[in-house]
């Protein structure tokens, strides 16, 4: 009813009043349309936007999974050598000393289970007296890299300077490897 009343007073213009409102109305629905299309545009932005940063997002997950990969397959690696490590410490200690001339007094070993593993620590500890600085360099050397084994670490080192010979060192050292139980 309402619709057939606009129309009557619509008719009842003039042209040029027709016109005027006829305009006005195509006006308000061209600002309707843009606002429409504004917001439209708006929202697509902002959805590009929020797929731009699950993008990036993405991109980290896959290189953080990568990265743990990497170092779980490192741990593997690791653990293996663990479990097949054979090194016997005593005859390591005395064949570097044999290699290298040395007098090796007090060999004393421990076993001390590693908290929250299944490894045990197994320690040597290994006193020399009266040794120079380039034997001593010779002797770590010779523990840690000749076994081809990277799980022998001087894991304690002592070092006294003599009195009595200023250029001689008496030394205590642990040498330590680890072993699963």
């Amino acid at each position: 009813m309402r619709l057939e009343v606009l129309w009557d007073r619509f008719q009842a213009l003039n042209d040029q009043h027709k016109k005027r409102v006829a305009g006005l109305i195509g006006l308000f629905f061209l600002m309707i349309v843009v606002l429409i299309i504004g917001c439209c545009l708006s929202s697509i932005s902002a959805r590009q936007q929020r797929i731009r940063q699950l993008d990036q997002e993405m991109r980290q997950i896959t290189e953080l999974a990568t990265k743990y990969q990497q170092i779980k397959d490192e741990q593997q690696k690791r653990e293996a050598k663990i479990r097949s490590n054979q090194v016997a410490l005593f005859t390591l200690v005395q064949n570097a000393a044999t290699r290298l001339d040395l007098k090796v007094n007090d060999l004393n070993e421990r076993r001390e289970p590693l908290a929250h593993s299944n490894l045990t620590q197994i320690s040597v500890v290994v006193t020399v007296k009266e040794l120079s600085m380039d034997r001593l360099t010779a002797f770590l050397e010779e523990l840690e890299h000749s076994s081809g084994n990277e799980l022998v670490k001087i894991t304690r080192l002592q070092v006294k300077a003599r009195f009595d010979s200023p250029d001689l060192l008496d030394v205590q050292l642990t040498v330590s490897t680890w072993k699963a139980e």
